[in-house]
C-alpha cells in the first residue's frame, strides 16, 4: 500500500476545462469533449460515470495525471472509509467520495472502490450504474 498522499497504479493524462481547479482526490467523468474531464456527481446521468481520480490538483486549462486503477492513501481527501466497505461517487458534492450509496430518486449508484483502511482504498471503478427510483 502506498504511503500517505500517494497513489499507485495505472494512470492517464486528461485535460481540465471546467473553469476551476480539479483537486487531488476528486473523481471525474469524461465530458463530451475529447480528453477532457470534470468532477463526477451521482445526482445526474450527465456527470457520470466516474472513471478516474486526480492524483494532484489540476488547474483549469491544464492537463493532469489521473489514476484509472490502483491503491490510494490520502488522509486529507477522503471521507472515513470502512475496511472492506464499498466506496461510491457522492450525490451531494461533485468529485467527492461517499461511504454510503446515493438513495434519493433519480440519483445513480456507482461503486468506485473498496475501503482498505479509514483513509486507504482500492480504486477500481465499476462502470455499470443503478438508477434510484
Amino acid at each position: 500500500e502506498p504511503a500517505n498522499d500517494a497513489y499507485t497504479g495505472i494512470y492517464g493524462n486528461f485535460a481540465n476545462a471546467t473553469g476551476s481547479t480539479i483537486t487531488k482526490g476528486q473523481v471525474v467523468y469524461h465530458t463530451s469533449t475529447a480528453n477532457q474531464v470534470a468532477p463526477a456527481r451521482a445526482n445526474a446521468v450527465g456527470t457520470m460515470p466516474a472513471f478516474a481520480m486526480a492524483t494532484a490538483d489540476v488547474a483549469n486549462g491544464a492537463t493532469g495525471n489521473f489514476l484509472l486503477y490502483g491503491f490510494v492513501h490520502d488522509s486529507s481527501a477522503f471521507v472515513s472509509l470502512t475496511i472492506g466497505g464499498e466506496v461510491y461517487v457522492s450525490d451531494t458534492t461533485a468529485g467527492d467520495l461517499d461511504a454510503t450509496a446515493p438513495a434519493d430518486s433519480g440519483e445513480f449508484v456507482q461503486i468506485i472502490g473498496m475501503g482498505m483502511h479509514a483513509d486507504k482504498m482500492l480504486f477500481n471503478p465499476q462502470y455499470p450504474m443503478v438508477k434510484v427510483d
